[in-house]
């Protein structure tokens, strides 16, 4: 699976510098503030420990220390240091530790993510042990923030470590539950309306939004439901309207409010990559089981459920796939994404016309949904192979019986109009898998008119494949199979010359 570029979160700004207080101050913790408004942490810290050693009850130098030992590093100690320090502070000051932690943990957090952008697009490992370092640190301040336990993997999966990779991924799954488990009750789904959210919940106790610098808006709002607390995190792009991208449940009371509201999208990473790991092993069950929650997190995603299909024909059990689709477009028939998926399974079965009637229910749904026009197309190229083949086998028996092509002919009409279409959406307009097919049904239609106009169009598209082999072959057997031999030699030689040069 590719590697996607992570973005950082985003944090309130808090000033972590100590001020004078009311309180009267030693000489040595005096001196200790001046040393830390000059920005000179480490002799900061020298004469803190020594106030703190003589005066374990002065609960300012220990948050001072706190404060000292989170910018030069030192999370353990600046934990230790808060900790100690949270008995004896100002009510003021104990509330804000919470968000002295999440800016602690975000700060670590989105410097891991730059270590591991860089890393991921270099290719090169000699930060990598940073990175490890600092998303350590990082857990260590929230070990409730699923997001630590996908990053930890990804660089785990960067050094090649992939068993250690799983158990990041597993922790991130296992904190993910709560929220699979509330989908799974409620119908909330990645991709989902914001309004169809307010309809499952009732109007949001409290709402956040933001703006970015792009002019892309995010809100976070705050449900309650029961016993549950949730925070769900909707993103909108010019005017298209509100989606959801992630919700929290029960987030830890020990969180600040601001982390509570912190947009947080789900990633689907540490399940796809745990499915994609352990197919690679051929422990295809444990890999279907990775992929369930997503069935419930983001039902439509035809990738997800083309990944279940590609498992369960690697397992020879395409019959337990069907089963599955079957159900679900049963309980919902409008759903593209499983219509398609069952056509792509009836397919898989060579059940050829199963498979056009589910793709044609998909295109009443969405004309130009591309993959059912396209799979569309060639299931019915693929059920006049079928019915080809009778009839030549049938000749091949009885020398006196006459082919009917019209058993597969129109079948072949209709499968270039789906092709056709396909190549009508402006991101397939010269694909050339879809004319490669096209130029078949041609030829075996002899429709010669379409097939020069075809032809035609594929000679236009020499400067987009001019370094694509599989192009001048194309017209090369075209040409070869017309007896037009000097254009067939000069494409073929063309295709042997891009090979060489590749």
């Amino acid at each position: 699976m590719s590697r996607s570029v992570l973005g950082a979160v985003v944090a309130g700004c808090l000033a972590l510098a100590a001020c004078a207080g009311l309180m009267r101050l030693t000489p040595g913790h005096a001196q200790a503030r001046q040393l830390m408004q000059r920005g000179q942490w480490d002799s900061a810290r020298v004469l803190l420990e020594r106030e703190v050693a003589r005066n374990p009850q002065n609960y300012e130098a220990w948050y001072d220390l706190g404060s000292v030992r989170k910018e030069l590093g030192d999370i353990e100690g600046m934990m230790q240091a808060y900790q100690t320090a949270a008995p004896g502070l100002s009510e003021d000051r104990r509330r804000a530790l919470p968000q002295i932690y999440y800016v602690a943990w975000a700060e670590l957090y989105n410097t891991t993510v730059e270590l591991y952008n860089r890393i991921a697009e270099s290719r090169d490992t000699a930060e990598l042990a940073h990175a490890f370092e600092t998303v350590s640190k990082a857990i260590r301040v929230r070990p409730d923030a699923p997001e630590n336990y996908d990053l930890e993997g990804r660089l785990f999966e960067l050094r090649g470590d992939t068993t250690a990779a799983l158990q990041s991924y597993q922790r991130y799954i296992t904190l993910l539950d709560s929220s699979v488990q509330l989908a799974r009750r409620t119908g909330l789904a990645l991709g989902i309306s914001r309004d169809k959210v307010i309809d499952i919940f009732g109007p949001p106790q409290a709402s956040r939004p933001s703006r970015t610098t792009t002019g892309d808006s995010m809100i976070v709002d705050r449900f309650v439901r029961g016993a549950d607390t949730v925070y769900v995190s909707s993103y909108a792009k010019a005017q298209q309207g509100y989606r959801v991208e992630g919700w929290r449940v029960n987030p830890p009371s020990t969180w600040a409010a601001d982390e509570r509201f912190r947009y947080a999208p789900i990633s689907l990473g540490p399940y796809i990559e745990t499915a994609t790991i352990y197919y690679n092993r051929r422990d295809y069950d444990k890999a279907l089981q990775a992929l369930e929650p997503l069935a419930i997190l983001t039902p439509t995603d035809e990738t997800v459920q083309n990944f279940r299909i590609q498992i369960y024909r690697d397992q020879g059990r395409l019959q337990d796939a069907l089963r599955e689709l079957s159900e679900r477009a049963e309980r919902d028939p409008t759903n593209k994404q499983t219509l398609a998926s069952l056509g792509l399974v009836y397919l898989q079965l060579e059940r050829y016309d199963d498979a056009i009637a589910e793709y044609e229910k998909v295109l009443q749904l969405d004309p130009t949904y591309d993959v059912a026009l396209f799979n569309a197309a060639a299931a019915l190229k693929n059920r006049a192979a079928q019915l080809q083949k009778e009839e030549r086998e049938r000749k091949e028996r009885d020398p006196k019986y006459k082919e009917n092509e019209q058993r597969y002919f129109p079948l072949l009409a209709k499968a270039a109009e789906y092709f056709d279409r396909y190549r009508q959406l402006p991101e397939h307009r010269n694909d050339l898998t879809a004319l490669e097919h096209i130029v078949n049904i041609y030829e075996t239609t002899r429709n010669k008119d379409r097939l020069r106009q075809i032809i035609a169009e594929l000679e236009a598209m020499e400067p987009q494949y001019s370094t694509n082999a599989r192009y001048w072959e194309l017209l090369g057997g075209y040409y070869a199979r017309n007896n037009q031999v000097d254009k067939a030699e000069r494409a073929y030689k063309r295709a042997d010359q891009v090979r060489r040069r590749n």
